[in-house]
């Protein structure tokens, strides 16, 4: 938050900043490295130097592009072909390209060589394209990881001897593809993500008796397929992306995806090398007869980035609430001000209006947040003697936070009950308090597929425990009051799982949360009491140096609704020192009667900033 210029203590302040809400952004923490396995569906260009033109390299509509090249780009980051098929050469010979990050060839299976036609045995399948990656060195723990196939080993599979022996081969076919995930995760991969198979019997060859004699066999391939292969991921940390369910998404729907032509093809015979027949460069769901257009590959690239970011993003639930527990904070530590340094007397009520803002930059998978927010705190308090002082506050907090690049918002509200007290021993002082939050939150996550927009909601709630405490001594220099001080904050959030409400392909299911912070704080406090145009004022200020002392790295899940797998996203605090500025003067405006304005920032503070104004309003009796 900026501060504006010329700000007066007038009571439109004072409502502005307890009723003031919150506008926010993230930015997302990119991964470090992308790499994909698979077919020809995820290929990037292997085949461009044997090519007649080398521009029109994809399965697809071409000049578009495929669904691991958006993907890429949604994150900053090149996707090029990690070999390249040699001219001349028969079989078709494969050069490796140690720069490249996507081994997916085209025409490749699983485990086995693709046998037609005869040219084509050297094509590396999947579980080569693996061995090939893990060749090259360990693993980048911070890169995302996505592996697919499968399609050619249901082709492969109708020409076997008979129906029992092609869904044995199939099923053989998926653990073998189980087995690659168990390889690459073994080797450190953390981020990962597998696409199963389209639904085949959408596509135009499987109106083709030549190609596809059994049409119900085709589907039993493909349906045991994918049913095995969800079923070996189970439990594993990963994201599945069921492709058929989102191809029969759209074609129950197309005009909302911009398709005009769900049935036929847009180039007769194969896609690569070539572009669509005039007139047929948009609208088409399929390129050729067994591969989507780059319209399709839009469609898949955007669902699979919006549930990377979605995933990251619902983190934020827990990280929130952290910069949130310093409006009840503040408000208090004004209380416990009034008592150490001017002998408060007696009891009294009094309501701060809190408005906050902060800035976090990303850390550790998680984006970045910035936003601010308005808190109304009511208390009573009483001073029991001149050495024991307590009380209570109620507390009403709302900061609605966006989670950034049009990807949705969440609506945040929180209910804070505190107990605080404090002890004179001379000089010294002891001061505590324990809050307790109620944590209510409802989302909405928006999603753009291609032209097609669309947004899932959930809600849930959580809670949050914090307990503080601060010890310092005061010397006295005529009406100047001045010390040292040494404090200890703890704080636990913990925010329930849940689900989305729709049972669509888009709709995500996230696990607990929970985030702990440790932070310590030595400083030097000064206050005073004169007058000023015969008010009696009482100015403050307060340097400190803070530390977070708790990294506190954590996980939480992500998945789909209805899946059997979800990844582990990873959160964490920054760790380190940072400086605090607080300052502020309050007024007496009559008997028993104070207002008090003041104002924090912190300087240094490792990825983040935090600064807020509170107006307090006191009334002692």
């Amino acid at each position: 938050m900026r501060e504006h210029k010329d700000l007066k203590i007038k009571q439109r302040v004072v409502v502005a900043a307890i009723l003031a809400g919150v506008i926010g952004t993230t930015q997302a923490g990119n991964y470090s490295a992308v790499y994909f396995y698979g077919d020809s569906l995820t290929d990037s260009g292997i085949y461009r130097l044997i090519l007649p033109n080398p521009s029109y390299d994809h399965f697809s509509t071409n000049p578009g592009k495929v669904w691991s090249q958006n993907l890429g780009a949604n994150y900053g980051l090149a996707v090029s072909p990690a070999y390249a098929a040699q001219p001349n050469t028969n079989p078709i010979a494969f050069s490796p390209i140690a720069s490249g990050n996507n081994f997916a060839t085209g025409s490749a299976r699983i485990n086995l060589a693709t046998i037609t036609p005869p040219n084509a045995v050297l094509i590396p399948p999947v579980s080569t394209q693996v061995t090939d990656m893990l060749a090259r060195g360990p693993l980048d723990r911070q890169a995302l990881y996505a592996i697919s196939g499968g399609h050619n080993d249901v082709f492969a599979q109708l020409s076997a001897p008979s129906n029992g022996a092609a869904v044995a081969g199939i099923i053989t076919a998926a653990n073998d593809l189980t087995a690659q995930v168990t390889r690459l995760q073994s080797a450190g991969a953390r981020h990962l993500i597998v696409i199963g198979i389209m639904d085949m019997t959408k596509t135009p060859v499987a109106s083709m008796p030549a190609d596809v004699p059994d049409p119900v066999l085709l589907g039993n391939l493909v349906t045991s397929f994918n049913a095995t292969l969800e079923s070996g991921l189970a439990g594993k940390n990963l994201l599945y992306f069921n492709t058929g369910n989102m191809l029969n998404t759209v074609i129950a729907n197309p005009a909302a995806y911009g398709f005009t032509n769900v049935t036929d093809a847009a180039t007769p015979s194969s896609s690569l090398g070539r572009t669509p027949d005039p007139g047929k460069e948009t609208g088409y769901l399929f390129a050729d007869i067994r591969h989507p257009s780059a319209q399709f590959h839009k469609i898949m690239s955007d669902w699979i980035y919006s549930s990377l970011e979605g995933a990251s993003r619902v983190g934020l639930m827990s990280q929130v609430p952290l910069g949130r527990s310093g409006a009840q904070w503040r408000s208090i530590d004004g209380r416990f001000n009034e008592f150490q340094n001017f002998g408060f007397k007696g009891q009294g009520f009094f309501v701060t209006g809190d408005y906050a803002s902060s800035q976090k930059d990303a850390y550790a998978g998680m984006p970045s947040v910035e936003g601010s927010g308005g808190s109304l705190i009511m208390g009573y308090e009483k001073a029991f003697s001149d050495q024991l002082f307590a009380g209570i506050t109620l507390g009403y907090g709302n900061a609605p936070f966006d989670l950034g690049n049009n990807q949705g918002t969440v609506k945040y509200n929180e209910w804070a009950l505190s107990a605080f007290a404090s002890h004179k021993f001379g000089e010294f002082y002891v001061n505590g308090l324990a809050t307790y939050s109620w944590l209510d939150y409802e989302s909405k996550r928006n999603i753009a597929l291609g032209p097609f927009n669309t947004s899932e909601h959930g809600d849930t709630r959580g809670h949050q425990f914090g307990v503080k405490g601060q010890v310092g001594y005061n010397f006295t220099l005529g009406n100047i009051i001045h010390g040292p001080l040494v404090g200890l904050a703890r704080e636990r959030v913990n925010v329930n799982g849940f689900s989305e409400k729709s049972n669509s392909v888009t709709a995500m299911t996230f696990g607990d949360q929970t985030r702990e912070s440790l932070r310590s704080r030595l400083g030097w406090q000064i206050a005073a009491e004169t007058r000023l145009a015969e008010i009696k004022v009482r100015p403050y200020a307060q340097l400190s140096y803070d530390y977070e002392h708790k990294k506190d790295e954590r996980t939480y899940s992500a998945g789909f609704v209805g899946g059997n797998s979800a990844m582990e996203m990873q959160t964490a605090n920054r760790t380190g020192g940072y400086g605090t500025l607080l300052a502020g003067i309050s007024a007496e405006l009559s008997k028993g009667m104070r207002l008090g304005v003041g104002g924090s920032t912190t300087t240094n503070q490792p990825g983040a900033n935090n600064t807020a104004i509170n107006v307090t309003l006191s009334a002692s009796f």
